[in-house]
């Protein structure tokens, strides 16, 4: 499995969406996140972030993912 970090050091909530599930979770000012994938197996890892104003876009090269704020699970 796959983790990538990140925090949201603005002093405003930003949202981080997943993709290409479409998934949007609102992260608070100041809180530390991270996303969780199974990569394929078979083939590279090209998943990528892109940062659009307010908002954090991962794409996902994966079958599943999991994502966790300040260390807490939140249902996908």
């Amino acid at each position: 499995m796959v983790t990538v970090r990140f925090s949201n050091e603005t002093d405003g909530a930003i949202e981080f969406m997943v993709e290409p599930w479409g998934a949007v979770e609102p992260i608070p000012a100041g809180a530390r996140f991270a996303i969780h994938y199974s990569p394929h197996v078979d083939r590279e890892d090209t998943s990528y972030t892109e940062y659009h104003a307010g908002m954090i876009r991962f794409w996902v090269e994966g079958s599943d993912y999991e994502v966790d704020i300040d260390g807490k699970p939140v249902p996908t």
